[in-house]
């Protein structure tokens, strides 16, 4: 029986874009600053900017110990005798002691191996300020958490659009003051301070249990949950930051910059993963039992978007760059590559829950450990090859590699899969739409590559390409309807 105040599932193509606004919003406030960001600063400084955020989101995921995952897991089943007051409280205050002694000690005793390890120099400054960065960023993951658990979309979307906007409007106007990566620090990491705790005030009785206990007694589960996913998230976040660190030893800062400036192209498929994924994700723990025959149903709607999508960005490439300062358009040779990993994130959303729901989550550890072995080692071998065509190429061969796997162990748990032959050549149409940015260097002949690639897609997904094409219809002589009467 589904609880109270859980939402049914809905249209299939009306689940992608559900509470996405936040995510629709944050695009055109992240293109924005792309815009002006990578028209201030010079590819080497973008580039030390990016591993500052990347740094921060890597030590979030290490020091939330796993517990970030655990409070979405548990929180329509806490542990007995507690509620979701209490689950919040005491997962969040043990990352933040976490922040609190990791950070100190790091800070006073090991900041200059520290600090030279990942950006290259010994700063004091920025050890202080990535470890600041990751303790608002792990309050407000708890908070968000709590409005997304409750489908509250109207704060959700809220918070969400004034995280980003303090995350790229203080960007900007630390670049116009003084583009250098101290100020826009300072900016970033100050605005993120002061949102925690204005949200730490507005959704106190959200965390705040009558009875404050850090007792554990009960939470074996939990923190077993915990132990599992932790490694997962460090490993792939890890995995996003020593790679560039690969890159700026191997190269430069500059190619950092280079290779970060696609992700204004990311950005875009974020919207749709943001739009899946909070709404998916507590939909599939409270509904998994029940169902199942609509939720396989969502995985072909998924592939054929994704498909679509990724052939929209490789159609309009040229125009899209025009947005992006010249000194970056050295990615234009690679970017969808590098598209490849968000677009099976995403479609991994619909393939890979069976191994949570049956709590297997050390399968989906060892997957990641795979596939950020992979992507290391080639990343390594083909740097050298082919410069930074070759460390894309290696991001898109591991993530196939955590695709695969997780897909193969997911459904092995759990089917929510209709055809897996449908899913396979789903993938294989979209590595061959990623691949053709490198070996069509005409854009007259990868055009029309690419649109038969679309129609080879709408020919394998035909049954979801008639349902939508009779929904617009329905939609349209509805509105014709309206409008006459």
């Amino acid at each position: 029986m589904i609880k109270k105040g859980t939402p049914t599932l809905q249209n299939p193509i009306k689940l992608i874009f559900t509470f996405s606004l936040s995510s629709w919003i944050n695009f055109v406030i992240g293109v924005l600053a792309t815009v002006i960001t990578t028209r201030i600063f010079e590819p080497e400084v973008y580039g030390l900017i990016n591993i500052f955020n990347v740094t921060s989101g890597t030590l979030m995921s290490i020091l939330c110990l796993g517990l970030d995952g655990s409070y979405i897991r548990f929180y329509h089943e806490p542990p007995q005798s507690n509620d979701q007051k209490q689950l919040v409280f005491k997962l969040l205050s043990i990352s933040l002691f976490m922040v609190v002694i990791v950070g100190g000690l790091i800070s006073i005793f090991f900041y200059p191996s520290f600090s030279e390890a990942v950006f290259g120099r010994t700063s004091w400054f920025l050890s202080v300020m990535v470890f600041a960065s990751a303790f608002s960023t792990i309050v407000l993951r708890f908070l968000t958490i709590t409005y997304r658990m409750r489908f509250n979309a109207r704060q959700y979307t809220i918070q969400n659009i004034l995280v980003q906007f303090v995350t790229k409007i203080f960007i900007v106007c630390a670049a116009l003051i003084n583009p250098n990566v101290e100020t826009v620090v300072v900016f970033n990491v100050g605005g993120l301070f002061i949102l925690t705790l204005v949200y730490l005030f507005l959704q106190r009785k959200d965390i705040l249990p009558e009875q404050k206990s850090i007792s554990l007694k009960g939470y074996g589960e939990v923190v077993k949950f915990a132990i599992f996913n932790s490694p997962t998230l460090i490993i792939t976040n890890a995995n996003i930051l020593v790679s560039q660190l690969i890159i700026a030893r191997t190269l430069n800062n500059e190619a950092v910059g280079i290779f970060a400036s696609a992700n204004v192209f990311v950005a875009i498929l974020n919207v749709l993963k943001g739009g899946l994924g909070t709404y998916w994700s507590p939909f599939m723990y409270s509904n998994y039992k029940t169902e199942q025959v609509k939720i396989i149903k969502v995985h072909n709607y998924v592939m054929l978007t994704l498909l679509v999508v990724l052939a929209g960005l490789v159609i309009f490439k040229d125009l899209i760059y025009v947005m992006i300062g010249s000194n970056y358009h050295g990615s234009k040779e690679f970017f969808a590559l590098l598209l490849v990993v968000p677009i099976l994130s995403m479609a991994a959303e619909t393939t890979a829950y069976g191994i949570p729901i049956s709590k297997k989550n050390h399968l989906t550890l060892i997957n990641n450990i795979i596939g950020v072995t992979v992507n290391l080692g080639a990343c390594i071998l083909l740097i050298h090859l082919w410069g930074l065509k070759g460390a894309a190429l290696a991001s898109c061969i591991s993530a196939i590699i955590i695709f695969s796997l997780n897909t193969y162990f997911g459904q092995k748990y759990y089917i929510s899969v209709e055809s897996i032959k449908k899913t396979i050549l789903g993938v294989v149409l979209i590595i061959l739409m990623a691949l053709a940015t490198i070996l069509i260097s005409s854009t007259q002949f990868l055009i029309p590559f690419v649109i038969l690639i679309v129609l080879m897609g709408a020919v394998l997904f035909s049954r979801e390409v008639r349902i939508i094409v009779n929904l617009i219809k329905t939609k349209v002589i509805k509105s014709k309807v309206i409008t006459k009467s």
